[in-house]
C-alpha cells in the first residue's frame, strides 16, 4: 500500500515532501526508487536514540497530552495531507480499548485543528457493535475528511454509524497499480504453487494452531501429488515466517520458504506463481491483480468482498471442510481451469485500473480545491 501511495505522489506531485509515519529500514531505497524528498517522522529518530542508549521510555513520564509523542500517533504541524493506509484497523475484530479511543481522538483532532486534510485510503471498516468501536467510528466521522471503504460491507458499516455520504467514498483495493520488482527470487520460484500462511487465522479463532498447520500441510501434499513444485512465502512479519518454517518442517517433504522480501519483490514472486493459496489479504490481492488464480482462507468479510470483485467469490475455502478445499485446489491445478481463470482475471483488471485512476483523480481534485 505504501508503494501505491508513493507511486501516485510521484506521478502527480513529484515535488512534495513525504514524511513516512512508520518504521522502515528501506528509506534510502524508496527515495532512490521514487525520486521523492522523503524523511522519517520526527519521533522516529528519537525512538532509535532511546532504544540505542537504553533510556527510560519518556512517554511514560511526560504529561498525558504528550503521551503519544514517541509513537506514530504524534500529530505534526505543517502537514497538508495525511494518507492513512491502515488496511483494516477499525471494527469489533480488534477489541479497542479506551486508551486506543483516546489516542485516535488526540491524534486526529490535533491534525484537523492544524488544518491537515485527513484521507483514509481504501480499507475495510467495521462492524461497529461494541461501544469502543462506535466511539472510534464517531471520531473518524468527526475528524476525517474522506473515508474510503474498499467494499460494500465496509461502506454500509460506516453509513450505519452516521458517516455522511459527502465524506464516504467506495473504491476497491488500490494496490493493483503497484508494479512488481522482479528479482532472482521471482525467477527461482516461477511456475510453482505459492502458499501464504497468516498467523491471524489462529489468533482470530478460525482454527487452532495445530489444525491450521495440518490444513496447510494437506493442501501442500495435494499440490505435490499432482506433480507441481511448491513453496511457502512469508508475506509479513516474524510470526508468519515462524509459521512458514513450522509448516515446512511438518510437511512430509520439506518445503522451501521465501522470506525477507520488500513489497515490490513479494508481489513479483506472487505474480510469477502458477497458483496461490493465501491467508494474507494482500497476498490474495496481489495474485488477483496479477492475473494469477488464487484460493483464499478467510477470517474477515474483506476476503469475500475482494474475491467477489474479481468474480471469484467461490475461491474462498473453509479449512474445516478439507474435502471441499482439496477439490477446489485440484481443479485449479489443472491447466484448462487455471488458464480460464487467468483470462477472467485479466479482463477484470482492466476495469480495476480505471477505478483506481478515477479514485486518485478525485483525491487530487479534493486536495487542490482546499489547498
Amino acid at each position: 500500500m505504501l508503494h501505491a501511495v508513493l507511486s501516485a505522489i510521484q506521478q502527480t506531485v513529484p515535488d512534495a515532501e513525504v514524511i513516512l509515519n512508520c518504521r522502515t529500514d528501506k528509506l534510502q531505497f524508496m527515495q532512490h526508487y521514487y525520486g521523492l524528498k522523503m524523511r522519517l517522522r520526527r519521533s522516529e529518530w528519537k525512538q532509535d536514540i532511546i532504544k540505542r542508549f537504553h533510556l527510560v521510555r519518556l512517554s511514560s513520564i511526560v504529561s498525558p497530552s504528550m503521551s503519544n509523542y514517541f509513537t506514530r500517533y504524534s500529530p505534526r504541524h505543517g502537514v497538508d495531507v495525511v494518507f492513512n493506509i491502515g488496511g483494516y484497523q477499525f471494527g469489533d475484530q480488534w477489541h479497542h480499548t479506551t486508551a486506543q479511543v483516546n489516542m485516535w481522538k488526540n491524534y486526529l483532532s490535533v491534525l484537523a485543528h492544524n488544518g491537515t486534510k485527513i484521507i483514509f485510503l481504501p480499507q475495510a471498516f467495521g462492524p461497529f457493535e461494541a461501544i469502543t468501536s462506535q466511539q472510534i467510528a464517531e471520531i473518524l466521522h468527526q475528524y476525517a475528511d474522506i473515508l474510503i471503504a474498499r467494499d460494500e460491507i465496509s461502506f454500509e458499516n460506516l453509513r450505519n454509524v452516521g458517516v455522511p455520504s459527502g465524506k464516504l467514498w467506495l473504491y476497491p483495493d488500490f494496490t493493483a497499480s503497484v508494479k512488481p520488482e522482479h528479482t532472482i527470487y521471482s525467477e527461482q520460484f516461477s511456475g510453482r504453487v505459492c502458499f501464504i500462511p497468516n498467523y491471524k487465522m489462529i489468533t482470530s479463532g478460525r482454527q487452532c494452531h495445530s489444525d491450521y498447520v495440518h490444513s496447510f500441510c494437506r493442501l501442500i501434499d495435494v499440490a505435490l501429488s499432482t506433480g507441481h513444485e511448491v513453496f511457502l512465502l512469508n508475506h509479513e512479519g516474524a510470526r508468519d515466517e515462524a509459521l512458514c518454517r513450522e509448516i515446512s518442517e511438518a510437511s512430509g517433504t520439506p518445503v522451501p520458504v521465501c522470506s525477507g522480501l520488500n513489497g515490490l519483490q513479494t508481489k513479483a514472486v506472487i505474480s510469477n506463481s502458477y497458483l496461490v493459496v493465501s491467508s494474507r489479504y494482500h497476498g490474495v490481492a496481489s495474485a488477483l491483480n496479477s492475473g494469477v488464480p488464487c484460493l483464499s482462507t478467510s477470517w474477515s468479510h474483506k476476503y469475500q468482498t475482494l474475491l467477489k470483485g474479481f468474480g471469484q467469490e467461490h475461491a474462498v475455502v473453509d479449512l474445516e471442510d478439507m474435502n471441499e478445499a482439496t477439490r477446489k485446489l485440484e481443479d485449479l491445478l489443472t491447466s484448462p481451469a487455471n488458464q480460464q481463470v487467468r483470462k477472467e482475471l485479466m479482463e477484470k483488471n482492466r476495469a480495476l485500473q480505471m477505478h483506481i485512476e478515477s479514485m486518485w483523480n478525485a483525491i487530487w481534485n479534493f486536495v487542490s480545491s482546499v489547498a
